[in-house]
Parts: structure tokens; sequence; C-alpha cells
């Protein structure tokens, strides 16, 4: 039995009993403990009667140990909040076979400084020893926020659910009359009414589930009422646990569906490691200070949040380039697309471009402020395939994506364990399932032309090419200056920050020189112009204008990249002597992997080459 009170998660924990039961016991602590508690909250009690020991010292007859409530334990980083000295040991059950320390209870690190004693007392109901913790709750802690709503991805796939859907979205087609385009009426009226649905449909859910567990335990008792020489009693009372236990591998496979898929494998029961692994990652996230500008730790909720959102509005404001860099990056020597591109780039979307748009999308992936998740699309495709077409048809052709749409939740992940400022955080955006499907059909129509724009060096995003290629280069080039005994110095360039340091205005520039068409050129600036949120703890900050940066988790965001560092390859290419592995290929500088570039040096004069050019 597990509870909420006060941020505090409470579970009551009663283990099968007898030495005959020890591997019913493994699973219960392996497998059925873990389901209450795959929330893994950060303030935790765990009590009960666990029915076996993890210390010789709390027994004086057989060792009877469980090694996976040991794991558990450990892994959970809990502690036993009765910690006496080892010379007064308390039982509290006791036999003809020994005395143990069955009834024990457990708890998060962060409430031992709130303990304020423990003690043991008899109780009238049991043969066991109750025992009594006192705590206080008022101690300055970090509270999760209640986030925003996420789409249950196991409704998703309903099948009466989906026929629901139908049925409702003919009677929510009515309203479109009553706003100015099908954009607006998707985002304004349909969006809401999903979540709307998918709400109310996982209440009736969770309730018609527990009516049907409180029904089933009715039952149970009526039948244990009986004389136990009823006949027919045990065949009902294993058919009636037979119809709990499937009740309760349902309910399981609800906490299945937040597990990501490399920890999850398919028809797995989520067990003690899924439970270990989300708590570890849940703290890795969870942010309990912050250090401002002013040297000062920021201990409460809302000095965390303001801190990392003035940090992420200064890393987002506008960034100043000068004109006469970016006019000589975009004669940097590039090529151009051909005019008959134009067309193939302008082309109407079609259902099929559509669907692969949306196919590869992967599943259980977070959505983003909305709370609809891709599998939404993929499910519900076929039966609203028309609305869709037309949707995504003005978002791509007439631009006509609303301000919600582009707005994404910056999640911040830590760059290392010891994370003391928001600098010392990676910001990721989470964003929009119909964003995402509209910056995939974008880049679907961008990657053929890459291959005829982006110097020969670059091996991200062109097809045919991956990062074995840029590595067996390199490899290649090593071997040939010491087989030949020619001088070669292999530098590497890194870039700090490189997808937060593009300017728009050198990005949209850029894009501009190598011939895109207007309409592409026109929807591409406007995806970027968006607003986004940080999410800390569960708690949302106000809209943050982006004014700069390639946003890290748009689909778009590689082939856009290489596109801006390709002038800079080209400078390097031009500028450096290079070396020629092959008879057959051409001789070669630069190797390149999106940001990662590879500079082959063969004379000293190249180093101020290279300042150089990346000086611009």
């Amino acid at each position: 039995m597990a509870a909420n009170f006060q941020g505090l998660r409470l579970v009551n924990v009663h283990a099968p009993s007898g030495a005959e039961r020890k591997q019913e016991r493994e699973v219960f602590f392996n497998i059925d403990l873990p389901q209450l508690l795959l929330e893994t909250p950060s303030v935790m009690l765990i009590g009960g009667d666990f029915n076996c020991v993890l210390a010789k010292t709390d027994c004086t007859g057989n060792f009877n140990c469980s090694r996976a409530l040991h794991a558990l334990i450990r892994g959970l980083d809990l502690i036993d909040m009765w910690e006496t000295a080892p010379e007064r040991r308390i039982f509290t059950h006791c036999t003809r076979q020994g005395a143990r320390r069955l009834d024990r209870i457990y708890a998060t690190r962060n409430l031992r400084g709130r303990k304020c004693g423990i003690e043991t007392v008899l109780a009238v109901f049991t043969d066991h020893l109750a025992v009594i913790l006192r705590i206080t709750l008022d101690a300055n802690t970090i509270r999760r926020g209640t986030g925003y709503w996420k789409m249950n991805i196991a409704l998703a796939q309903n099948i009466s659910l989906q026929e629901n859907l139908r049925q409702q979205w003919i009677r929510w087609k009515q309203q479109r009359k009553y706003c100015p385009n099908v954009v607006m009426w998707w985002e304004r009226v349909v969006k809401k009414q999903i979540r709307l649905l998918f709400i109310r449909e996982g209440t009736e859910a969770r309730r018609d589930a527990r009516e049907m567990e409180n029904f089933y335990h009715a039952c149970l008792y009526d039948l244990l009422q009986m004389p136990e020489q009823h006949e027919r009693r045990t065949a009902k009372i294993n058919h009636l646990e037979a119809k709990l236990v499937n009740l309760f591998n349902t309910t399981r496979a609800r906490g299945m569906i937040e597990v990501p898929p490399p920890d999850l494998y398919q028809n797995e029961q989520t067990s003690l490691f899924h439970l270990i692994k989300r708590r570890k990652r849940r703290e890795q996230r969870t942010i309990t200070h912050i250090m401002d500008p002013n040297g000062e730790f920021q201990t409460s909720m809302k000095g965390i949040l303001n801190n990392f959102s003035d940090c992420l509005r200064r890393k987002y404001a506008p960034i100043h380039v000068d004109d006469g860099c970016i006019r000589r990056m975009a004669t940097a020597g590039h090529q151009r697309l051909h005019e008959a591109w134009k067309v193939t780039l302008d082309r109407p979307l079609t259902a099929d471009e559509l669907y692969r748009a949306i196919r590869k999308g992967g599943g259980r992936k977070a959505p983003g402020r909305d709370g609809i998740s891709n599998e939404f699309f993929k499910t519900n495709l076929e039966g609203l395939k028309e609305e869709m077409l037309e949707i995504f048809t003005q978002m791509l052709v007439e631009q006509k994506l609303t301000d919600l749409q582009k707005r994404g939740v910056i999640v911040c992940i830590p760059k290392s364990d010891q994370a003391v400022a928001p600098d010392d955080y990676r910001p990721i955006t989470l964003l929009n399932s119909d964003y995402k499907i509209l910056a995939r059909i974008v880049e679907g129509r961008i990657r053929p032309a890459l291959v005829e724009v982006l110097h020969a060096s670059q091996h991200c995003g062109v097809p045919g090419k991956s990062i074995f290629d840029a590595v067996a280069t390199v490899r290649d080039a090593m071997a040939y200056a010491e087989m030949a005994n020619a001088p070669l110095c292999v530098l590497s360039l890194d870039f700090k920050e490189a997808f937060d340091k593009i300017s728009h205005k050198y990005l949209f520039t850029i894009l501009q020189s190598y011939g895109f068409s207007d309409a592409l050129l026109r929807c591409i600036e406007n995806v970027h112009k968006p607003t986004s949120v940080v999410h800390i703890n569960g708690h949302i900050s106000g809209p943050i204008p982006i004014q700069s940066s390639i946003r890290q988790g748009c689909p778009l965001s590689m082939a856009l990249f290489a596109l801006c560092l390709n002038p800079l390859l080209y400078r390097l290419d031009q500028t450096l002597n290079g070396l020629r592995i092959h008879q057959r290929q051409r001789q070669s500088a630069v190797i390149a992997y999106a940001d990662d570039i590879t500079l082959l040096i063969t004379i000293p004069e190249d180093m101020d080459a290279v300042k150089y050019a990346i000086q611009c």
C-alpha cells in the first residue's frame, strides 16, 4: 500500500512469510514492490513487516536474508531509521525458533535530520511489536512541481479510445468555422479536446480498476467467512486471486510506458533494475541548489528557476555578427543549388511524404508543451488523413504556425557530477510533435540537396556517408604519413556550445547564398522565431524568446548546422595544402562530422592560415 503526504511517499509493506515462500518473497521485492515506487520520489518512507532480515545482528535463529531486498535498499540509497548501537539489540517478533527484527522502517537520507525518535511498543492486534517513528516535515526541501500534462501512450493505442476519438472528431470539425484557418482550429480546439478526452479516459480507467479491485477483495472476504469444508471454496479463492493478479498486471503495464526503451525490452516486466535506473535519472536531474552570477547559492525553487531563466535569456539573446564577415562566408566558394531544385523543394505536400515524416519519429519520446506524443499521429493518421494533410500543408506552405506550436520546453541536463552553475548544464529542447513532423518534412526535402552543396569532407547529414568514413579517413592519413615518412600534424577543432552560438542573421544569409527557394526560406525562418520555457524540478518558467541558436532536439538542426559550417570548410580547404592519401583521391586537408573538424597540417605555415580562416 502506498500514499503521498506533503510531498512524502509512504509505502507499507507486508512481504510473504515463511522459509517455504522465500522465492515468492524475492519476486515481491524485485517485481511487486517497485511498482509502488515508479514515481521515484525524492522523499520516501518504506516500512512494515519484511519477513526477513539483512544483518545477522537482527536475528538469533536462522539467518533468513533477502538478496532482492538488500539490492532494493542499496539501489535506492535508503537507511534503516532504527540505527541502534550493537550492544542494544531489538527484536520485533519472537518464536521458539528465535527472535528477529522483521518490522523495520527505511527512509531516504534526507529524512535522517528530521528524525525525532523511534521506539517499539506492544500491539494487541498482532504478535509483532509495532515500530513507531517520529519525524518532522517542516524542513526546507525542494518539492517537485506537477510539470505539464503528457499523453498516456497506452491509452493512445487503445482501440476503443481511437473509435471514440473518431466520433468526437466529427463534432470538433463543426467548430472549424469559428477559426480563421485549420491550423488555428487544430491548436485552439482540437488539442484542448484531445487532452480532455485522454484525461477523462485515464480517470475512468483508474476508477474502474479501483472499483474492480475492491469488488474482488470483497468477494475474497466473503469466501473466507465460509466454513473451511465448503467444497468449492478453494477453487473460487484461487480464481479470484488469478483475477487480482491479472488486474494488477494490467495496471502495472501503465507504469512501463514511462521507462525509456534502452531500459525496457519488449514484453519485459518492470523490475527493481528499472526502478533504480529511474531513481538515479531523477536524482541526476533534480536541482537542489544553483550558484547565481554573484557567487551566492540559490536553494529556493523560485531562485533556482529565475537563475536558469536569466541565464538562458542571455544565452539566446541576439548575437552581433560583423556584416563583412557574413559576406565573406557567403562567398567562400561553396556551390549553389541548381534552379531545378526549387521546383523539387516547393512541391505540394503528399500523404506519403507526411506518412514518412510521422513514421520516422521515434517512439516513447518526451512530448513538447502540448503533451501530445508522436504515437498519437501514428495510430490515428489513417482515420484523420485528410485533416492532417490540410493542417501540415498550411504549416509548410502558408507558414500558419502558431506561437504555441513553436514553444519548446527546455530541460537542463548536467554536463558533469559537479554542476553548480547554469552554464554547467546542457539545455535540451522538447518540442511539440506537430512541430517536429514539420521539421522532418523540411529536413527530408533538404537532405538530397546536401550532396550538391556541402563540402566533400562533411560526413554528417549526407546520404551515403557516416562517422565511420570520417574516422577511416583520419586513420588512413596517419598510416600514410607514417609509411611515407611525411610530416603531419592532426589538429582537432572543438566548438564550444556550437549549436547555441549560431546567429540567426548569419543562418538566414548563408541559407540564401545556397539558392534555396524563397518559400522554403520563409518556412525555416518562421520556425526559428520561437519561445521556450524552462522546466526545472517539475516547475515551469515564463516564455523566453529564442533569438539565436539552433535548437538541440529539432530534426532540422543537424542539416542547418552543417550548412552554416560549410563555408568554413571551404575556406580551410582552399588555404591548407592538405594530403593526398590515394592517387585517385583529391588532396584533402579537412575531415568533418557535424561540429567535429579534423585538420591535416603538413607545413608550419598552415597554422597561420587556420587562425586567419577561423577569425574570418
